[in-house]
This record gives structure tokens, C-alpha cells and sequence, in this order.
């Protein structure tokens, strides 16, 4: 039997780009179009794409040991056949050099034989039928991420997307091991998913009847009734489990404005917000002034430890404020009188 087409891939680049995409691919046998994983074989890439029209996958591989064909073949294998594949051969570290392990694949006009060719003597092999190939849905694929890509991003104020298909996408970033990157783009209804130098992908978004949209509304509005009460007792919460606060003696050469001291903690606990920034339009004082009575509050243990640029955690319940306060004139009266 002659060989039409040989090439060599790295193990590991083959098994991320299959494990990748195979989960896109329709999983109805009876709509055969999309039931299959394709194989776009070019002269530097093996590029693999599937798509259920739900989602779709693409990923590339590279083409090690010379080139491959100038006009790109299409091989379109079942996914139970590529499931076959990964069974069968277990992966390699890539390296930017060099693969660790290598695979060849012997291509037919109507079969594909996957070979481990990493050492001396040609290890296991596998052979697989070729499907038939027309355009169909997924030779559409391609084109569809190069609009997105090329596209430029826009902001979506909402989308409804089916939580299984964002599911699938998981695959890529367990075989890549890179973040999920998601975009919307202009003139594009799918949003574009990236992940590592290696695959992209889209994820159709959901048609909603009216009745869906305006029961997903009521919920909005539900939550916009519960969350400012569940955001305040979480604060409360936060603030009395740490304890009683035990404030430092009001040190009057360093505070000598304790009035401004004290509306300036009354207003960090009662908004529980420790923000120099809320400090300075409130009061009315510079931003450098408002930044000092913060780190005053920390010594004193009323807010946390800075954070960035997030405003402090206050340690103190708003309920605690008056005996905080009362404690605080205390010992301010008390530091006052021992220097007289």
C-alpha cells in the first residue's frame, strides 16, 4: 500500500491539540458533518478543529523533519478513532529544540497509521480510517476565528452563554496549562476564547425568548434587594470577629487637630471604607493629610495594613464606633494631662 503523505509531530504538541479540541466535536452520530475531528495538513502546521456549532475548537501543531505539502490535505477522523490515538500514545515533554517524544504519521487515500517513531526501531503503531471530506460546517470554522481575531474587542454589556459549553473550554487550559482568555469582538456574534500561543476557540452565545429575559431581569432585581444586606452583615461580621480593639493612647504632638482625628475615625467606621481618598472629599483636606490620619488609624489598630491601592479593612463594628470614640477622648484627655 503506497504512502501519500509522511510527517513527524512532537507527541506532547499532538496530544494538547487533539485533547484540546476533541471535546467541540458534535457528539450526535447521526449528524456525521460534524461528528469528526479534522486534520488540516500544511507545509510548517497541522492545524486540528472540530465544532458542534455550539463551540469550536482550533489548534496547531508543528510539523518536525522537514515540510509538509505544499497545498494543505484535510484528514477528517472520528472522534472515538482519536480517542484511540491518546490511548494508545501517551505524551512527551516538548522542548523548544526538540520534542522528547515523536509520532509519524502515514497517510492513504483512506487511512491514517500513527507510529511512535522516538526511538532506533519504530515503536507501536495504530492505523485509522480517513473519512470523506467535503467543506461542510467545519471547513467554515477557520474563517469564523480569523473574523473574530482580526477584529477589533468591544465591551458587552451582557451575554447569556450555556454553562457546559463554557465547560468544554477547560480542556484547552489543562492541556496547554495557560489561562482562558475570552474577547468580544466587533461584528462578530461568538465570543473568541484564546488559550497559550496555540488555540483558539468560540463560544456561541444563547437566543433568549422574551420570557427568559424578563424572568432573568426579576432575578437582577432580586439580588439588587439582598446584596446590600448580605454585604453589611459580612462587614459586621468581619469586624467583631477580630476582637475588641484595644486603640493606642492619642499621641496630641502627632495629632494635634484630635477633633479632626476623631470625625475623620468616625467616618471609616461607619462607612467601614479606609480610604484616604473618602477622607479627603468628606473632610475637605488634602489627599497627603488624609493618607496620614489612615496610617494613624493602622497604629491605633483601627484599620488594617495597607493592600495595594484597595481601601484598608476596618477592624472595628460600626456598632463598636461610640465606645471606640468615648475611648479615644479618654485617652487623649489622659496623655494631655500627664504632660501638664
Amino acid at each position: 500500500m503506497s504512502v501519500d503523505l509522511t510527517i513527524k509531530v512532537g507527541t506532547g504538541d499532538f496530544r494538547q491539540a487533539l485533547n484540546s479540541v476533541r471535546i467541540h466535536a458534535c457528539a450526535d452520530k447521526d449528524v456525521p458533518t460534524i461528528h469528526r475531528i479534522r486534520l488540516a495538513i500544511s507545509i510548517e502546521n497541522v492545524t486540528v478543529t472540530a465544532t458542534d456549532m455550539f463551540t469550536a475548537g482550533l489548534a496547531i501543531v508543528s510539523i518536525w523533519d522537514g515540510y509538509g505539502p505544499e497545498e494543505t490535505v484535510t484528514v477528517d477522523l472520528l472522534p472515538e478513532d482519536v480517542s484511540k490515538v491518546l490511548m494508545m500514545h501517551p505524551g512527551g515533554k516538548d522542548k523548544a529544540d526538540e520534542p522528547e517524544l515523536m509520532l509519524r504519521l502515514d497517510l492513504t487515500g483512506e487511512r491514517v497509521t500513527i507510529t511512535d517513531c522516538s526511538g532506533l526501531i519504530d515503536g507501536r503503531a495504530l492505523t485509522i480510517p480517513r473519512l470523506p471530506t467535503d467543506g461542510g460546517s467545519l471547513g467554515t470554522i477557520p474563517d469564523l476565528i480569523l473574523k473574530g481575531h482580526a477584529s477589533p474587542a468591544v465591551v458587552v454589556s451582557d451575554m447569556v452563554v450555556s454553562g457546559d459549553a463554557i465547560a468544554r473550554f477547560k480542556a484547552a487550559s489543562s492541556a496547554y496549562g495557560d489561562p482562558l482568555e475570552v474577547e468580544a469582538h466587533a461584528g462578530v456574534r461568538a465570543l473568541l476564547v484564546r488559550c497559550g500561543e496555540s488555540f483558539l476557540g468560540l463560544l456561541m452565545p444563547r437566543t433568549l425568548a422574551s420570557s427568559e429575559r424578563d424572568r432573568m431581569t426579576e432575578w437582577s432585581s432580586g439580588w439588587d434587594r439582598r446584596l446590600p444586606g448580605i454585604a453589611a452583615a459580612a462587614r459586621s461580621e468581619l469586624a467583631t470577629s477580630a476582637g475588641p480593639v484595644q486603640v493606642e493612647p492619642v499621641d496630641l504632638d502627632a495629632n494635634p487637630d484630635i477633633d479632626l482625628y476623631l470625625h475623620a475615625v468616625e467616618l471609616v467606621v461607619k462607612t467601614q471604607f479606609g480610604s484616604p481618598s473618602m477622607l479627603q472629599r468628606k473632610l475637605r483636606i488634602g489627599f497627603a493629610k488624609a493618607a496620614r490620619l489612615i496610617d494613624q488609624m493602622e497604629e491605633a489598630g483601627i484599620v488594617g495594613p495597607r493592600d495595594g491601592s484597595a481601601a484598608r479593612v476596618v477592624q472595628v463594628a460600626v456598632d463598636a464606633v461610640d465606645d471606640l470614640l468615648a475611648a479615644l477622648r479618654g485617652e487623649a484627655t489622659e496623655a494631655s494631662e500627664g504632660e501638664s
